[in-house]
């Protein structure tokens, strides 16, 4: 403990509350090292503080740089204040901490760890939409209409970020949601069934996703820019081999934990049923594609999965081949 206190006072040298608070550790630390050895001495503790004096006559007799290092000779002030101490303070017949000292560290735990528990937010499980209470992780006056969702975006080190996009689609930006310089967004008018948004930071090219519903009004999701950003493109045709022309298409992307998003596309598939736009890419993802409009019918193909890897620029999808009418085709 001693090598670190002195490392930290290298290193922040020119910090002068860094020397007071090492002063203050090296005096208390002195003057428990001397109350563990008058309880160990016993009878013989009155001697004690003259072998204190005898040891500093000694080093200021024979002047030497390893013996200036030893706490009893480093100043004679503190010297002056430890025997002090001594002769005030009534020998301590045991070193332990006693029952007295012991309630007094249970009765700072109970008070202070659940205080220490409620200003940390940011201790919270990794998955995104984790639901919190909005006072662990908003302040008072943001959420104070506990209307529509409040949440809060940061990126993989738990640092919140500011001027980024929260949309319910790929692509459309225009007109979403920013997070201001604390990361903080809300989101009103909130649909009944669950529903998958994006986050996106242009400057971090960076994604997160979350899903949220009018079940979690008046609460927080905390988003993580945990993902990549990769440009995804396909085609869909129909039996002939034509394309399924301007439909809007959907990405289902599913987590290794088995968590589910669903993110359409902005853009519509051309003549040739091609279709692409950007989706969140990282270790551990899959993505499928399906059509988000047409029929009953053609709304239940799906493509089969894609295995997404980190640092991904690039990702082709299998043909989707749609067949109305007929049983589902992958």
């Amino acid at each position: 403990m001693n090598l670190v206190h002195t490392i930290l006072q290298i290193l922040f040298f020119y910090n002068p509350l860094v020397w007071l608070a090492n002063a203050a550790v090296r005096c208390a630390r002195e003057q428990a090292v001397d109350e563990t050895a008058l309880a160990c001495l016993g009878p013989e503790a009155a001697e004690y503080s003259n072998t204190l004096i005898d040891i500093a006559e000694i080093a200021h007799a024979r002047p030497s740089l390893s013996l200036r290092l030893i706490g009893v000779v480093e100043s004679q002030r503190v010297l002056a204040s430890r025997i002090e101490h001594i002769i005030n303070h009534p020998f301590p017949s045991s070193a332990r901490l006693g029952t007295t000292g012991g309630l007094v560290v249970i009765i700072a735990a109970v008070i202070l760890l659940p205080m220490a528990r409620g200003q940390t937010p940011n201790t919270q499980t990794n998955q995104f939409g984790k639901s919190m209470k909005v006072a662990e992780a908003i302040e008072p006056g943001f959420g104070k209409a506990m209307e529509g969702i409040i949440g809060f975006v940061t990126d993989k080190s738990a640092r919140p970020c500011g001027n980024v996009y929260i949309a319910d689609s790929l692509g459309e930006f225009g007109d979403a949601v920013t997070t201001d310089a604390r990361g903080r967004f809300r989101l009103q008018a909130m649909p009944s069934e669950e529903k998958t948004w994006i986050a996106y930071s242009p400057q971090l090219r960076a994604m997160g996703m979350f899903n949220v519903s009018a079940d979690d009004q008046g609460r927080v999701v905390r988003v993580v820019l945990e993902y990549g950003e990769a440009l995804v493109q396909g085609r869909i045709i129909k039996p002939n081999g034509k394309g399924l022309d301007d439909r809007r298409v959907e990405f289902v992307i599913t987590t290794n934990q088995g968590q589910v998003f669903c993110l359409q596309s902005d853009r519509r598939t051309d003549r040739f049923g091609n279709y692409g736009g950007n989706i969140p890419c990282g270790p551990g993802l899959t993505v499928q594609a399906r059509p988000a409009e047409g029929s009953d019918t053609e709304r239940k193909y799906i493509s089969k999965p894609v295995s997404l890897t980190d640092n991904q620029s690039f990702v082709p999808m299998p043909i989707l081949i749609v067949w109305p009418g007929a049983k589902q085709r992958l």
